[in-house]
């Protein structure tokens, strides 16, 4: 049980160190291919740049603090089901990010209750591309 809890506070310690990437994912609003976390066994997530479109439609991710991180799933329209993920991101190494998902909500035509998730860590490296960012996921 200590070495878990270890191996947590160090992955998690480096919060209020600056790091190349911080900014950049805080100041912009991304469109991904996919709801950041939802599934932990997705190998890439694309995060494509969403400032400047007119209406935001798809999966919107956004990194709202120096720890939290949102992604949702949205439509104009408002008729729907979505789906919501919520939870922290952190900066173990210059090119790393980790992902822990602490809610998914479910709204909008959906029945489902909110799931709070057992903390599970994500790692993925980072990259910019002329897209946006990629993550790819860390075995």
């Amino acid at each position: 049980m200590i070495l878990a809890t270890s191996c947590f506070r160090q992955i998690h310690s480096d919060s209020r160190l600056t790091h190349p990437y911080k900014e950049h994912l805080q100041n912009h609003i991304w469109v991904a291919d996919q709801l950041l976390g939802l599934d932990s066994n997705t190998k890439t997530y694309q995060l494509s740049y969403g400032d400047s479109l007119p209406l935001l439609n798809g999966n919107i991710t956004q990194f709202t603090d120096s720890l939290s991180f949102r992604s949702d799933y949205m439509m104009w329209c408002g008729n729907g089901d979505f789906t919501g993920v919520s939870g922290h991101y952190n900066f173990p190494d210059s090119n790393i990010i980790s992902i822990t998902v602490e809610t998914v909500t479910y709204f909008g035509g959906w029945k489902k209750p909110t799931e709070h998730r057992e903390p599970k860590i994500l790692l993925y490296s980072i990259s910019i591309n002329r897209d946006g960012v990629l993550l790819t996921k860390r075995e």
